[in-house]
């Protein structure tokens, strides 16, 4: 057999492979330290062995080889190329050696793989398992800072992934449609989780997320329909000093979730779900106006920290029974309970003043200011038929009804008047 010489690197080419089309083992002979694009595409091989000292596999080199059932790569091997073994779909077991530093786009798509380890030292692997349908686990080692675009898009049996402590970012659409994914445990090293990263994944029901990412991209979580509704896109925001979304991460139980954020906690948009507990978390010094309007939950703990409560940031909350409130609130605005008719307030310290008795404000306008703009001008009399008289009473609805108030009651006497309810 001869081999080409490639700058003294000996390459194994479809000539030299020409031979063992129809072979069902093949060797790659020793020596080889590169095999050529599409050296063995199409062949009947059903195992294949590499030689010690292989550093470079080529452009669908093994692409379709239909009955090819088994792969493992020596530890000099250092990168796979694009589409190498694509569509060998009798493929059910890949061992990647520690070495590899880049696996090309799509290397091993619509293959029938069933678990995977990706090496530490992995870059990059873009589409790399994509729509491999028996795929049920995949592990990437710490050491791996990126999981690349589409990486395990239409993997539908994954059930289970185990992402690395070094991970800064999941790529777009890294596990698009994984319908089987119940549950991600993102780590506290990743900035970024790319637009429609898990988009699909309708059986997606925990995600854990580290305290301050800085981005979620478009769609991310679009049709996760067991997350909470803030996942798939339906997150409010009144505004964002940094432009950054204000991030959220389940409890312990499903019908709870926690809001993680910056400075001020915008609110959700979801008339629909039924959730027992907000944990507003510290760091948050703002409630904003209609934060929770409508919001269909219990009882909700405010950190140590909060600073106000802005207008109808509670308003319609027909179902809201308990509320603490820290002492560090200073301000709570007109109707930010409005309509809460069973709620009970508890109060770390003494209420401020205004809070109980603020008394309402009366404010006079007029409905057509062109006619009142034209009277002046042309130095006319005043006719009252033009000018509509309006008059705005703002209540103060903190507490109009009297419902109870409870002072100094710790956050520990809260927690275990809860505790006891929910008991």
């Amino acid at each position: 057999m001869n081999m080409t010489d490639d700058n003294n690197e000996k390459t194994y080419t479809y000539d030299d492979a020409f031979d063992f089309m129809f072979e069902e083992c093949v060797s790659i002979p020793n020596g080889t330290e590169h095999i050529g694009n599409t050296a063995c595409r199409w062949f009947k091989m059903r195992e294949v062995t590499f030689p010690f000292g292989l550093k470079t596999i080529g452009d669908e080199a093994f692409s379709r080889c239909a009955e090819l059932k088994k792969v493992a790569f020596p530890i000099t091997l250092k990168s796979i190329g694009e589409e190498a073994f694509y569509h060998c779909c009798a493929l059910k077991e890949v061992v990647l050696s520690q070495g590899i530093n880049s696996i090309g786009r799509a290397a091993f798509e619509e293959t029938a793989v069933e678990s995977i380890v990706i090496p530490s030292t992995v870059e990059s692997f873009p589409c790399c398992f994509k729509n491999c349908r028996s795929l049920k686990k995949a592990v990437i080692e710490d050491g791996v800072e990126q999981i690349d675009a589409s990486a395990f898009a239409g993997c539908t049996a994954l059930e289970e992934v185990v992402l690395p402590s070094t991970l800064k970012r999941i790529g777009w659409a890294a596990f698009n449609g994984c319908t089987s994914l119940k549950s991600i445990v993102i780590p506290e090293s990743i900035e970024v989780i790319a637009d429609f990263a898990f988009e699909g994944c309708i059986n997606l029901e925990r995600v854990e997320l580290p305290d301050l990412v800085k981005k979620i991209g478009k769609n991310a979580f679009k049709g996760c329909k067991k997350l909470p509704p803030v996942f798939s896109d339906r997150f409010a925001l009144r505004k964002s000093v940094r432009k950054q979304p204000i991030f959220i991460k389940l409890a312990d139980k499903p019908e709870q979730f926690t809001f993680f954020g910056r400075d001020e906690v915008a609110g959700v948009v979801n008339k629909k779900a039924r959730y027992t507990t907000v944990y507003v978390p510290d760091g948050v010094r703002t409630v904003c106006t209609s934060a929770f309007c409508e919001l269909n939950v219990k009882q909700v703990i405010l950190p140590d920290g909060l600073e106000a409560i802005e207008k109808c940031a509670f308003k319609d909350c027909v179902n809201f029974k308990k509320i603490f409130i820290p002492k560090s609130v200073k301000t709570i605005d007109d109707d930010a309970f409005l309509g809460c008719k069973l709620l009970k307030i508890y109060c770390e310290g003494e209420p401020q003043d205004g809070w109980l008795n603020k008394p309402e404000t009366k404010r006079v306008f007029y409905d057509d200011m062109t006619d009142a703009f034209n009277f002046h001008r042309s130095s006319g009399s005043f006719d009252d038929r033009y000018i509509v008289e309006r008059v705005e009473i703002t209540h103060n609805n903190f507490n109009p009804e009297g419902r109870p108030v409870f002072t100094n009651v710790s956050r520990e006497e809260f927690l275990k008047l809860l505790s006891e309810d929910n008991g």
